[in-house]
């Protein structure tokens, strides 16, 4: 079973307790309080805006154009209501979310690292950069 389709298949079993201790996690820990899930080529795997759907198919685009500007795992853009954070989680694998804050690098670094261990322990292995 290829990696992404676990990822679905895990998810998908007990999506809404699954979204919510990651998303009280997050929201605590990192002040983020909505984000998604979505593949490097635009596919969904889960959020928790209302239109998870068409953002991650956008997704994979706003990556590119910033990575032309300048190339990082991570960007936040800052709206005139907003702030959010754009990371490449895996060579497969983008989070975006709404932000209460810019993370430094430290939160930035735990926060790969949760994002990684959450997926693990659900049965997710791997491939993370």
């Amino acid at each position: 079973m290829r990696f992404l389709d676990r990822i679905r298949l895990i998810f998908g079993q007990k999506m809404e307790k699954e979204l919510d201790e990651i998303e009280v996690g997050f929201r605590k820990k990192y002040g983020l309080p909505r984000f998604l899930f979505a593949t490097v080529d635009g596919l969904p795997i889960f959020g928790r805006f209302d239109n998870y759907e068409v953002l991650s198919a956008e997704l994979p685009e706003l990556l590119k154009f910033l990575t032309r500007i300048e190339s990082s795992e991570h960007y936040f853009i800052k709206t005139k209501p907003g702030l959010y954070l754009l990371l490449q989680v895996s060579e497969e694998i983008i989070m975006f979310a709404e932000a209460n804050k810019i993370l430094g690098k430290d939160d930035m670094e735990n926060l790969l690292e949760d994002i990684k261990k959450s997926l693990t322990v659900k049965g997710i292995q791997g491939p993370f950069s």
